[in-house]
């Protein structure tokens, strides 16, 4: 017998939690019933996990009707009435109870939005209440906001992907500092290192805009991306533009760093990305170049790898190692 593994278990939990709340909040949306039901029948482990998010039917007034596709919205009262008490008091228990799963995973539920973190060397996908899917790279941080209007994520620190749902009434804006990207029915991949940010066009359309305003008072529009190309912002600089291979820049999502005539201390950089063993390289060396791909969470082999390429030592130190003649 198959099982699901941990980290999965987990973010099945965590999307059931995300339900729960949602629910909870929209209390009588029958579209928010409907997308529910249809998450539910995505998957078996869609059921259990709500079901164990919820304990009860009865934290959930009307949860059970859910599960079942002949469900139909409950009839209402012509003159309204207010929530029974006995009904209330277990639906606080229900989002305590699912603000605890979020917790354990890295996401939190707040007020005006949820927040998603990963730590160090973790990466971790998600499917939001829209159906689009967001995954998040090493210690990355990123808040998102629906509303009626439209559907904000912002990307406060680190890289996410995204494979948004089609849905031209309420766009989905990602904020990365002063960058600002929309998009439609798209996927794409935004890298946030302080100012410095980068978005990479996988499939769809998006539209770039950057500090600044034009003569209507609209963000000043810097470039509308076709797939395969990749903008990258900085302060005080022209957005560069250029084409990447996809393939290098997704491999994150599988857990790998792909390096393509790199130079030691730019890939030594990027694998100090992912865990607690650091890679420097002397200065004498750090522009010899380097290509291969490379689990994340290997960088004591990554500095084998470019000692004996270069006929280098890797010299131990408290945190890691250092590349040197």
């Amino acid at each position: 017998m198959v099982t699901p593994s941990a980290s999965r278990r987990d973010r099945v939990r965590a999307e059931a939690a995300v339900w729960l709340t949602r629910i909870q909040r929209e209390t009588g949306v029958e579209e928010s019933r409907q997308a529910l039901q249809d998450w539910l029948a995505l998957d078996p482990e869609h059921r259990l996990a709500f079901q164990q998010v919820t304990e009860t039917w009865e934290f959930l007034p009307g949860a059970a009707a859910l599960m079942s596709p002949q469900h139909s919205a409950p009839a209402r009262s012509s003159r309204g009435s207010a929530p029974r008490r006995s009904a209330v008091r277990p639906a606080l228990v229900g989002l305590g109870l699912a603000a605890c799963v979020l917790a354990a995973v890295g996401i939190m539920v707040i007020k005006g939005g949820s927040v998603y973190v990963t730590e160090e060397g973790q990466h971790r996908a998600m499917t939001l209440a829209d159906g689009s899917r967001l995954t998040l790279n090493t210690d990355s941080r990123a808040k998102v906001i629906y509303s009626a209007t439209e559907r904000r994520v912002r990307l406060d620190r680190g890289e996410a992907a995204f494979d948004v749902a089609h849905d031209p009434a309420h766009p989905f804006v990602v904020v990365a500092g002063t960058t600002e990207i929309r998009a439609l029915g798209t996927a794409f991949v935004v890298r946030r290192q302080g100012d410095r940010v980068s978005v990479t066009l996988v499939r769809g359309k998006v539209q770039i805009s950057g500090a600044g305003a034009d003569a209507r008072g609209a963000k000043r529009v810097l470039a509308t991306l076709t797939p395969g190309q990749r903008l990258q912002v900085a302060p005080q600089a022209q957005p560069q533009l250029d084409t990447p291979s996809i393939e290098m820049v997704t491999a994150w999502e599988q857990g790998e760093v792909i390096f393509e005539s790199a130079t030691l201390a730019e890939a030594a950089n990027e694998m100090n990305r992912y865990g607690p063993i650091k890679v420097t390289v002397d200065a004498d060396v750090s522009g010899l170049r380097i290509s291969g791909v490379f689990a994340t969470n290997q960088a004591a082999e990554f500095a084998a790898a470019a000692a004996q390429l270069h006929g280098l030592r890797a010299v131990p130190r408290e945190d890691g190692l250092d590349l040197q003649r």
